[in-house]
């Protein structure tokens, strides 16, 4: 198995960047691309995430989406692309002194060569997350742990680039590396906790279980065919565009735990990464459809030449609500996913890989046509500023699959998340509080019974309260404190042996995000 970039991928990333740096040298920026903010507007492929501002562009004046550049007219995509609330180039980013200016090293040299690559096309943004703590009580065991993770993104904005000759699209690269224990160290914070569901999503990826390794993760392009119509290509993170909410869905900035992230329940569905196809509707700003086919065999390590198969095909769609109540934007969506891939065993994915290697003992009949259902929902309740997201509001998740072939066959979580309004003069720090509960499959709890696991809960939860604090535009600490009742994987494992506490355990610790 090959680990890294495979070489197909270190050489066109090396290629795209040298073409970009060629044309910086000799662009000029177009005139007929005119000025961003008159004419069009593309209207927001996925609406609201947690990382895009509660307040989506406005409706597009002009039909000829095409004529514009797609990044300065729809920033928001680049927003959901990251999963986070910002990027430099974006209308909100501030130069200035450090305590000021959005990103740490602002625009790196002394004549704006940052600002010269916006103006080329060419966005560039690195961000560093680092978290440190630990299981303090229960679980298999208790004890500390540091991991952390450096992510790379370049967004390339062809009209730009192209001088106005490859109007309305976008090229997205993401490259990433994580350290620390993986997610199968009994010494690393999962194996500790034993939880079916990782306590840290960062260090899911971009491998749950293999770290140290640089991988391009992702590398696609999005193209706006008219202001209401796009397609989306390449290899990404499919459950990024199935899964959105605007309060639990970053782990850079937002909640930890797997579960108060993504839907874990789309695991067997959605790997990350895949390669993907994706048309994206949205004939108003009501209403969206999504309609897409994805790879079910995808790999980050490994391209579609390599995996891809008929019988392996995932087919979804997604129908979002999304409006706004009097200036508090909400988002209700659905999503159906089906897969003709067959499983030997209980499907739940590679972000999962801990329980899956206990699952892994207990093969079933192979089955084949597997199937989800999802509901997605995120209401703002109050708001202050909608640019800055500074409100608060309410979100909620479920999911159910078919227990004869899914290790997680229902999922439900709820909460209240917002940035500023809890500390007088705080406006810029997110908070959040949720409870998640993934439901094992009976059938599977009966299999693992007759192996000698013992009588294992139906129901693992997870109650997560975090912080995060602004200490300045481009550092942000979190607090964060979980509590996870009744841990899967520590339940098996007491059967054979002692734990320190199978019903009950809780991780403290603390991340530091920096965005450079």
């Amino acid at each position: 198995m090959r680990t890294g970039m495979t070489m197909m991928q270190q050489g066109a990333f090396c290629g795209v960047v040298a073409a970009v740096f060629i044309a910086i040298g000799s662009h000029a920026r177009a005139d007929d691309l005119g000025d961003a903010t008159d004419d069009i507007t593309i209207e927001d492929p996925a609406k609201t995430t947690s990382d895009a501002p509660a307040e989506a562009p406005a409706k597009a004046t002009s039909d000829d989406a095409s004529s514009k550049s797609l990044i300065e007219e729809a920033p928001i995509i680049v927003n959901i692309n990251r999963r986070y609330y910002k990027f430099y180039g974006d209308p909100n980013t501030v130069h200035g002194g450090i305590r000021e200016r959005s990103y740490l090293t602002d625009n790196w040299v002394g004549d704006g060569l940052r600002d010269k690559l916006v103006d080329a096309g060419v966005y560039l943004d690195v961000g560093l997350t680092q978290w440190a703590g630990g299981n303090a009580h229960g679980g298999i065991d208790t004890g500390g742990e540091y991991s952390g993770s450096l992510d790379l993104w370049a967004n390339l904005d062809t009209a730009k680039l192209s001088n106005g000759l490859w109007p309305g699209a976008e090229i997205f690269l993401h490259g990433e590396v994580a350290w620390g224990r993986n997610i199968q160290n009994p010494r690393g914070i999962q194996g500790r906790v034993g939880s079916a569901i990782p306590v840290g999503y960062d260090m899911t990826m971009p491998r749950a279980t293999d770290t140290g390794e640089f991988y391009l993760s992702e590398y696609y392009l999005i193209q706006a065919l008219s202001p209401e119509f796009s397609v989306w290509v390449g290899q990404l993170d499919g459950a990024g565009l199935i899964d959105p909410n605007q309060f639990a869905n970053s782990e850079k900035h937002q909640f930890l735990n797997t579960a108060l992230v993504d839907n874990p329940i789309v695991g067997p569905f959605a790997p990350y990464t895949a390669f993907v196809a994706a048309a994206i509707w949205t004939p108003t700003p009501e209403h969206q459809i999504i309609a897409a086919v994805m790879d079910n065999n995808g790999k980050v390590n490994e391209t579609v030449a390599d995996t891809y198969d008929t019988d392996a095909t995932v087919f979804v769609g997604a129908y979002s609500f999304m409006p706004d109540f009097g200036g508090k934007p909400g988002r209700y969506m659905i999503v159906g996913a089906y897969t003709n891939k067959d499983f030997a065993s209980y499907a739940i994915g590679d972000r999962l890989a801990l329980i899956e290697e206990v699952i892994g003992l207990t093969p079933i009949q192979e089955k084949t046509d597997n199937y989800v259902s999802i509901i997605t929902v995120d209401q703002y309740l109050y708001v202050k500023d909608k640019e800055r997201q500074i409100g608060w509001g309410l979100f909620g998740r479920l999911g159910w699959a078919p227990k004869n072939r899914n290790a997680i066959d229902q999922f439900y979580s709820f909460g209240v998340g917002g940035r500023g309004m809890l500390i007088p003069g705080r406006d810029l720090d997110f908070w959040g509080v949720g409870w998640a509960g993934t439901h094992i499959s009976s059938d599977l709890r009966k299999d693992l019974e007759l192996l000698g696991s013992g009588n294992i809960d139906s129901f693992e939860h997870a109650i997560e309260a975090f912080y995060n604090i602004e200490l300045l535009p481009s550092v942000h600490l979190t607090l964060d404190v979980q509590f996870v009742v009744n841990p899967v994987v520590a339940q098996i494992a007491d059967a054979g042996g002692s734990v320190k506490d199978d019903g009950l355990a809780i991780v403290s610790g603390a991340r530091l995000q920096i965005d450079f």
